[in-house]
């Protein structure tokens, strides 16, 4: 599943098709085969386990408290009174955390 997604990841996103979705977002090609990957990851840890993922938890951590800072990166500027365009930046915020689910899908 890897070997056919990480091409995708990589192709242009103007040679791909996508799907308008809610919140003024858009399901590219490249969204769907990594969403593909991280879903065969899940059935992998079910059926043998997360043995492989634990000798490496404190970088797991970094990469969790990174991802929690982009989500707050994403959310405090509406605290500001400058109009702010949230919705895509909470889109970006997805995809950034979806794209660090590879990671932990290869081993």
């Amino acid at each position: 599943m890897l070997a056919i997604a990480v091409p995708l990841v990589f192709l242009h996103v103007r040679y791909q098709p996508s799907l308008a979705v809610p919140l003024g977002a858009t399901l590219k090609l490249q969204d769907v085969a990594v969403l593909a990957v991280v879903i065969a990851a899940v059935v992998s840890a079910v059926r043998s386990g997360i043995d492989p993922l634990r000798s490496s938890r404190w970088v797991w951590a970094a990469t969790f408290l990174f991802l929690a800072w982009i989500v707050a990166a994403t959310f405090y500027p509406l605290l500001s009174t400058r109009t702010y365009a949230w919705r895509t930046h909470a889109v970006t915020a997805v995809e950034f955390g979806l794209y660090a689910l590879l990671a932990p899908a290869v081993p």
